[in-house]
């Protein structure tokens, strides 16, 4: 699994909510600052191994705080601004 992961632990996180319907509050994305690259072959794998229609488009911040968690920096900082 750890191969799987950036070498750079930086990421972001927020509280939103899940991708599909109901849509439930109470989520906390994370999402890594430096991409993962997958082969064609593991993003099949992902896809067959996924429920049909499960995401939605991107949703406005409404207000939520987006953290920065970075090494170099170990005080969280919050950005007010769409990423």
């Amino acid at each position: 699994m750890q191969s799987l992961y950036p070498k750079s632990k930086d990421f972001y996180s927020y509280n939103g909510s899940l991708t599909t319907p109901p849509c439930t509050e109470g989520v906390n994305w994370v999402i890594f600052k430096d991409q993962i690259v997958l082969s064609y072959a593991q993003v099949l794998k992902l896809k067959n191994n996924m429920p049909l229609n499960n995401y939605r488009n991107e949703q406005p911040l409404n207000g939520r705080n987006v953290y920065l968690n970075f090494k170099k920096n170990p005080i969280c900082q919050i950005l007010n601004t769409i990423l």
